[in-house]
């Protein structure tokens, strides 16, 4: 049988001759650090993959997953429904992205003071790491829900599913629906393993709070999860929306987060850890904050223009439609 890796370098080859130059080799990294955290991350991946079957994924039959990186100058990630391999691939420069804005958020004052944590030398680069997973965990969860739900409104004709695109890409309130979807899906799958697998553990001890009472933990937790993503989502916000709302592909990242947050709060009412009443307003602005400090500065001013259009009525309109659909798919799954 053909490993995984040719086949994922010869579609990609075929593929995407101009984007991509095939599947990635992490031995030509010249950093050692960054190829042990690439092989790291892949391995585990992988791992976690392996063990997920037709009863994890609602029924639905499929060949096994792979998870790997590609050569490329652009950054994105995608969803490969191959008949021999389901694949979710991430770019080199996406991996590098999500590193930079991680290693920024762990060295920033405001962000330690968010998540309540000292400047200490040795925890900054744990909490780089930790960050840096959560936002890997939630891409590689959010491209394996395109897979597994069978999302069809935002697939491409070449039959992959493309997480960043041109905002010139036409799509719709369904593509929006089913990304929406991914979101919501990937969140409790990532908030299950941070919250409730061994890895919990080991990672507050890593971070020197493990001896703090289990509640706060869950909190710190998180605050964690949702600055690093939120974060994410603020490297994603253009510098201006050149579409109608109702014809983008992606719902803008201030819906996204909004959502995030709902989804949250439903994955702690059905679970626990976390109160209902520790979601206020003013905490998870703080948070918001300072995530958006450690992001694409050059984006502000399109912030404000896309904040004032989904403020005004038609963008209420929009928001009311779109959330009515995806809480119609989430309840039909």
């Amino acid at each position: 049988m053909t490993p995984p890796e040719i086949v994922l370098d010869r579609y990609i080859r075929d593929t995407f001759p101009k984007s991509y130059s095939g599947r990635l080799d992490i031995e030509q990294i010249g950093s050692l650090s960054f190829r042990t955290f690439l092989y790291g991350l892949q391995i585990e991946t992988n791992e976690a993959l392996g063990l997920e079957n037709a009863n994890a994924s609602g029924g639905i039959v499929h060949p096994p997953f792979h998870f790997d990186y590609l050569d490329a100058t652009v950054t994105n990630a995608h969803a490969i429904p191959h008949e021999r391999f389901w694949f979710i691939v991430l770019t080199l420069p996406l991996i590098k992205s999500v590193t930079d804005v991680s290693k920024h958020l762990s060295r920033s004052s405001t962000v330690l003071q968010a998540l309540h944590l000292d400047s200490g030398a040795s925890r900054s680069d744990t909490l780089w790491s930790y960050l840096g997973h959560i936002q890997l965990m939630f891409l590689t969860a959010h491209e394996y829900t395109h897979l597994i739900h069978e999302h069809s409104a935002g697939i491409e004709t070449s039959g992959v599913w493309t997480e960043l695109v041109p905002q010139t890409a036409c799509g719709s309130i369904d593509s929006q629906v089913e990304e929406l979807d991914a979101d919501g899906y990937a969140a409790y799958l990532v908030l299950a393993f941070l919250l409730r697998s061994p890895w919990r553990q080991r990672q507050l001890i890593l971070l020197g709070q493990e001896k703090r009472p289990a509640v706060d933990c869950d909190e710190l937790i998180m605050s964690c999860f949702l600055l690093s993503l939120m974060a994410f989502f603020c490297t994603l916000w253009p510098k201006n929306t050149r579409l109608p709302l109702d014809q983008l592909t992606h719902p803008p990242a201030p819906v996204r987060i909004d959502y995030l947050i709902q989804v949250a709060k439903m994955w702690c009412d059905q679970f626990g850890h976390v109160e209902k009443s520790w979601f206020t307003s003013l905490r998870l602005q703080d948070l918001f904050h300072a995530g958006a400090s450690e992001a694409d500065r050059a984006n502000r001013q399109g912030w404000d223009t896309q904040i004032a259009l989904l403020s005004s009525a038609d963008g209420d309109r929009y928001r009311n439609l779109l959330f009515a659909k995806s809480n119609k798919m989430r309840r039909h799954e």
